[in-house]
């Protein structure tokens, strides 16, 4: 028998005519039975750590991943990235709700697929507070359990520890929705300027920002009719808090802002060594209304708005002002 390179298969098959060939058949069968054991074995050892990878990906974070810009973030059950969800829903009234009415304030750890955590991540609407959806941090985002972590009524969920908030001193927005509750309301509400302490110091003062974005151009929906201001940051170079509000220079002491509230008017005006913009609302029945803004004013509007004014004996939503001051 001419002896060639063979199966398992072809050397069963075989039919030996001789000693010889008998002694050469076994070692063949022999080698082919040691070599499909060795296969088999490999095989199974390769399944069991197919399994145990499949198995980890379901049940251990990985918090080696990034998003696009860098982030770290928390992958969990089916590759899902974990995100802390801020709850913004507000209940509707009833006499016989409770704290558990609602989930406005409640800060869940969720898991999402890593394509749509942009619609949670960076989405105005998904805010509260000032608070908006933001990644957890790595460690103890577990999913399991709601904690008061800051002792302070707001429940979150392991691993979603509430981010720093920004110190607004002073605030002056239009307010879209006057029935979702008193102060300015993050992706609701358009933001006119704010003074914020940059610098954290705690004190109105030099290197804190004044930030600026939109203006109401009519007293008539003005959440509808919106003029927009093209340079919406600056720095402070001093700050001048007063009993009823706050004026600020900035970094060049060559414009000032200013915050003003007291009963019954509320104000937001600023310069740059002339008339600017000067929007206010009044409620006392007597002081009237006004909007003007020009183009000469330290944030650039788009938009002039000639002098408008009219009498009011109510507190409008084209313009509130809220004081945060040390």
């Amino acid at each position: 028998m001419e002896l060639r390179s063979a199966g398992f298969a072809e050397v069963v098959a075989a039919k030996p005519s001789s000693k010889l060939q008998d002694d050469t058949m076994q070692v063949l069968i022999s080698a082919a039975c040691r070599y499909n054991t060795f296969m088999l074995a490999a095989l199974a050892m390769a399944m069991s750590v197919l399994m145990i990878a499949a198995c980890d990906s379901t049940i251990a974070p990985d918090t080696g991943a990034t998003t696009e810009s860098g982030d770290e973030i928390v992958l969990g059950k089916g590759h899902q990235v974990a995100v802390c969800h801020v709850g913004h829903k507000l209940p509707e009234y009833d006499p016989a709700c409770t704290e558990d009415c609602g989930d406005a304030g409640k800060i869940d750890l969720i898991f999402v697929p890593q394509k749509v955590v942009g619609k949670h991540v960076g989405n105005p609407v998904h805010t509260y507070d000032g608070v908006s959806d933001y990644l957890p941090g790595p460690a103890g985002a577990s999913g399991e359990g709601d904690e008061d972590t800051s002792d302070d009524g707001v429940y979150v969920d392991d691993g979603c520890v509430i981010p720093d908030q920004e110190t607004i001193f002073a605030i002056a927005y239009t307010d879209v929705d006057p029935n979702d509750g008193d102060g300015y309301k993050e992706g609701v509400d358009v933001l006119i300027a704010k003074l914020v302490d940059a610098n954290g110091s705690g004190a109105v003062d030099a290197g804190d920002a004044v930030v600026t974005d939109q203006y109401p151009t009519s007293f008539v929906d003005p959440a509808a009719n919106l003029g927009n201001f093209t340079v919406t940051s600056h720095g402070v170079g001093l700050g001048l808090p007063f009993s009823n509000g706050v004026l600020v220079l900035g970094a060049t002491f060559s414009t000032t802002f200013e915050w003003f509230k007291s009963d019954g008017f509320e104000r937001y005006t600023e310069e740059a060594n002339a008339p600017g913009t000067s929007i206010g609302d009044s409620s006392d029945g007597v002081t009237a209304d006004f909007i003007e803004v020009r183009q000469g004013s330290p944030s650039g509007p788009q938009t002039q708005v000639t002098s408008i004014s009219g009498p009011s004996a109510s507190d409008d939503q084209f313009i509130d002002v809220d004081l945060n001051l040390p």
